[in-house]
């Protein structure tokens, strides 16, 4: 039997019509009513009675529903309370957070969730406790972390700490102010062109003919800063103010700064003439093959130009304008007083180690490219009359003075130095879609008049339309490398110092191919001096190897070829076109070229009497290269008729130099008087031989020139003694 049971309202009389075929009952003193169907019609009474599923409990089941909620509760905070208040004891010292979150799962079975590159930022800790609770043990773990941690149940998951960023009002930021000034020397005269920043931001602005100057938006809190080459910077804190004028010093650790001038030294303080220097520190910071480009920029009045970009190319300085139409403008170059110019009789003279051998893709060879960098410890530019009243006519051009690294008194060092870069092309030149040249050369046709065809037209009538290259991405769109190595030793005492020293410097280019120019320099430097200081012998020698195997073509020049020009036949074969050069046949000419130089140079000087010295350089230079550049048959275009052929050149220049000299000096007064008299005896041999070998059988044995069948010399040999 089902017992239904619900409410009813105080006048129970008026429920209405009780099922059919039930008997009901009214209970007053409870308030409920019970019915109770037959037992044969339980289904249909159930259908028929929809009001009886509102349903509420008796009082007392209610008040049985509450006290065992209420237990249910105690019983779960007390299992939670149980599981947060296990005890932890733990003493381990600089180990990982990971083998701390180990051993707490060990003891108390807490689950722990991170990320494990965020564990191995915390390092490593220490900790001590015992019977501690797991939130104090790891409080302690983390709290000197940007980490935190959250208990999801059994699971502890660390999460970074929640940055607590200040909240700035209006009345914490300072106002600002418009500031004017001026700026004067020590004489009170208007410095123009002077800087005038705010430190620690990128507002700034320069004086005017006057010195004056003038800054807006300003903080009252800022600090101004006032440099000028040749000056002291000086820093002024603005503290509110809105004028601020400011006298800037001379700058005189650099006018002290000694300078090489000819054949002797002075100050920048103390030069009568126009001298420009750059120090060790300066070509440091620039990753260069040659010297010559670390003065770009920073030499006044001195333009320097390289022919390209690759590795072992001309660069070209012309200071302070063009002297000469004829004789060129090449400056006298100058390493540990041995000249150091081409004499091969160039005209006009360029300064080239292959001006009358073979040109590569790098075109003219700079002999600047054997020198390594790294052994150079200052450049002095002379370019007034200093330069012609010390070396005469030779210095019409200006005077490139290079000094390199001497062993300095002190503990025995060693220096080792190595970097690697990589470079590509910044930006190309923006051409024409295919569609856009297509287009260009219809329209051209039609304007001259001419009907497309597979003569004057292969571009539309018989190349691909649909496929284009990017010449400049095919051809330089890859990375060059740069390796280099340096290794020095150095040291000695107050009487005895030297330097030893190797470099390694190897560059690619962006061509596509292992092409690669790769030099490999030697070092050496040593001074002594004998008891009682009068008699000082230097010695120094330098040594170095170079090799390339460049391409013999600047590949730049296929830039504006067709879009669809093919490259290929079907066969696999190099296409020809009369009117263009297949750019492809340049990876078939190959070329080589080895170059070697040495520069050795020993002092010896000598007091006679005090101030009086006599002093005698001696320098030796030999500078060879030797190059090798073949062209097989299937380089070329076969309509030219052109055979198997090489070209040879062995170039070899020898150069001596003495100077013995007499120097005096003494003080007169608060002055300084130096005397100098000597003279200076040179000889330079100048030795090259051009050849080119046709008849060749084999396109293989066009490096060796012995194995020609046939062959036509055309060989120069130029000498040249000047004194």
């Amino acid at each position: 039997m089902r017992v239904l049971r619900r409410w009813i309202p105080e006048k129970a009389g008026n429920a209405g019509t009780s099922p059919a075929g039930s008997k009901v009952e009214q209970l007053t003193n409870t308030g409920l009513l019970i019915v109770k169907p037959n037992q044969n019609k339980a289904m249909q009474i159930a259908k028929n009675c929809k009001a009886a599923l509102l349903l509420r409990p008796p009082a007392q089941m209610v008040k049985a529903m509450k006290l065992t909620a209420v237990m249910m509760l105690a019983f779960l905070l007390q299992v939670s309370a149980r599981g947060y208040s296990q005890k932890i004891t733990l003493d381990l010292q600089n180990v990982s957070p990971g083998k701390v979150f180990k051993e707490i799962k060990r003891q108390s079975g807490f689950l722990f969730l991170y990320n494990s590159n965020d564990l191995k930022r915390l390092g490593t800790v220490s900790i001590q406790v015992k019977n501690a609770d797991i939130e104090d043990v790891l409080n302690r773990c983390l709290a000197s972390t940007r980490y935190t941690y959250r208990i999801v149940d059994k699971t502890v998951v660390l999460v970074p700490r929640p940055v607590v960023m200040p909240v700035v009002t209006a009345a914490d930021v300072p106002p600002v102010v418009s500031i004017q000034g001026r700026v004067t020397d020590e004489e009170g005269r208007p410095v123009e062109g002077a800087s005038v920043t705010v430190k620690g931001a990128s507002m700034g602005t320069t004086t005017n003919r006057n010195g004056e100057y003038s800054l807006s938006g300003i903080s009252e809190n800022a600090e101004l800063v006032f440099s000028f080459i040749g000056f002291e910077s000086k820093s002024v804190p603005v503290k509110g103010r809105t004028f601020i004028s400011i006298s800037l010093r001379l700058d005189t650790k650099k006018l002290d700064e000694t300078v090489i001038m000819g054949y002797g030294t002075t100050t920048k303080r103390k030069s009568t003439g126009s001298i420009s220097s750059i120090t060790a520190e300066d070509i440091g910071k620039q990753p260069v093959q040659n010297p010559l480009a670390a003065l770009e920029g920073r030499i006044a009045g001195a333009v320097l130009t390289q022919s390209n970009g690759l590795p072992g190319s001309r660069i070209s300085m012309q200071i302070r304008g063009l002297n000469s139409i004829s004789n060129g403008t090449v400056p006298l170059y100058i390493i540990d007083g041995v000249p150091y110019n081409m004499n091969d009789q160039a005209v006009p003279a360029s300064n080239d180690l292959n001006s009358f051998g073979v040109f590569a893709a790098n075109g003219g060879q700079s002999p600047f490219s054997l020198i390594n960098p790294s052994d150079i410890e200052r450049i002095d530019v002379l370019k007034d009359a200093d330069a012609t009243a010390i070396y005469g006519t030779r210095g019409s051009n200006g005077v490139v003075l290079i000094t390199t690294k001497k062993g300095k008194a002190g503990p025995t060092k060693l220096d080792i130095n190595v970097y690697q870069g990589a470079g590509t092309v910044g930006r190309f030149m923006k051409m024409m879609s295919l569609k856009q040249y297509l287009a260009l050369r219809r329209e051209a046709l039609a304007n001259d008049g001419l009907t497309p065809n597979a003569s004057n037209a292969p571009d539309i009538m018989t190349w691909d339309t649909t496929k284009s290259t990017d010449w400049q991405k095919k051809y330089l769109g890859g990375t060059a490398s740069t390796t280099d190595a340096q290794v020095s030793v150095s040291g000695g005492d107050a009487r005895t110092r030297f330097l030893l020293g190797t470099g390694y410097h190897r560059e690619t280019t962006v061509y596509p191919g292992d092409l690669n120019d790769q030099r490999l320099s030697v070092r050496m430097n040593a001074e002594h001096s004998s008891l009682d200081h009068k008699f000082t012998a230097t010695v120094s020698a330098m040594y170095s190897y170079e090799k390339s195997n460049l391409i013999a073509t600047d590949l730049a020049t296929a830039y504006n070829l067709p879009p669809n020009l093919p490259l290929y036949n079907a066969d696999g074969s190099l296409y020809w076109n009369a009117n263009f050069t297949n750019p492809e046949a340049a990876f078939l000419q190959k070329y080589k070229d080895e170059k070697n130089n040495l520069i050795s140079n020993a002092v010896f000087r000598y007091t006679i009497l005090p101030g009086l010295e006599i002093k005698t350089s001696l320098g030796f230079n030999r500078l060879s290269l030797t190059q090798n550049r073949q062209n097989p048959v299937g380089s070329y275009n076969p309509s030219s008729g052109q055979v198997n052929n090489a070209l040879f050149t062995n170039i070899s220049q020898q150069g001596y130099i003495a100077e013995p000299q007499l120097v005096y000096t003494t003080k007169i007064s608060k002055g300084k008087l130096t005397a100098l008299a000597g003279g200076t005896w040179q000889q330079t041999i100048n030795n090259t031989q051009y050849i080119t070998a046709t008849g060749y059988s084999n396109p293989s044995l066009l490096g060796l020139s012995s194995t020609v069948g046939s062959e036509a010399w055309n060989s120069r040999d130029l000498k040249s003694r000047p004194h």
